[in-house]
């Protein structure tokens, strides 16, 4: 039996997702990745950029869920 295999199943998942969080969080920090600035952005000074980028983020996200939901109900 490996380290690995003796940490139990919902420790696992919960670290996993510590460090998927924190690594998106990060990121979305660094990038200023923030719905109210890409809304207020769009409306108040007519640029477009960070709307778009969130736009994108959902539509892949979307991607992927969808894509997940197809793969588990076959």
């Amino acid at each position: 039996m490996t380290i690995f295999e003796a940490i139990p199943v919902g420790t696992r998942v919960a670290g996993v997702g510590f460090l998927a969080g924190t690594l998106f969080g990060a990121t979305a920090h660094i990038t200023h990745f923030c719905t109210l600035g890409a809304i207020s952005d769009a409306l108040l000074m007519g640029n477009l950029n960070r709307l778009r980028a969130w736009l994108g983020a959902i539509a892949a996200g979307g991607a992927v869920g969808i894509r997940q939901l197809e793969r588990a109900l076959r």
